[in-house]
């Protein structure tokens, strides 16, 4: 019903949209903004406004459309963490301790392996510094040699 009550209002932004610029026209003579009678309009032009409102109103329809499937998946999403949450808050104790027994094993391996790279990061950092000083020292003593 919620998604039907969505359409619905899509729909009707989509005829506002399309109805705005005739209701300031009349809301504009309706002030005496505009004094002078509107010019008569053709048939032609009439035609070609009416499709050219109408190909606004399908693109906003579009647009409105595309947001409420983002919001409908995102309540989707929404619905199945709220029942993955119930299910595990209706673990028993056993159940509760194996998972999070498990969750610790797969930080404990994400954590090795984190701090063996970072071992070798910092290695390979604090050898190419030792192979500048090397340098440096080699070209100094060059330097102060001649």
């Amino acid at each position: 019903m919620d998604e039907l009550s969505n359409i619905a209002l899509a729909l009707a932004i989509g005829v506002l949209a399309a109805l705005l610029p005739s209701v300031s026209v009349v809301l504009d003579r309706i002030r005496g903004k505009v004094s002078a009678p509107l010019p008569e309009l053709t048939l032609e032009r009439r035609l070609a406004d009416l499709g050219e409102l109408m190909r606004s109103s399908s693109v906003l329809l579009e647009e409105v459309q595309a947001e409420i499937q983002a919001r409908i998946s995102l309540a989707d999403k929404a619905k199945r963490d709220a029942a993955e949450a119930e299910s595990l808050a209706q673990m028993n104790d056993a159940q509760r301790i194996a998972v999070a027994r498990l969750v610790r094993a797969e930080l404990a391996v994400e954590v090795r392996k984190s701090s063996t790279r970072s071992f070798w990061q910092g290695f390979a950092a604090n050898f190419v510094f030792f192979a500048l000083g090397v340098i440096a020292s080699i070209v100094t003593t060059m330097y102060l040699e001649k």
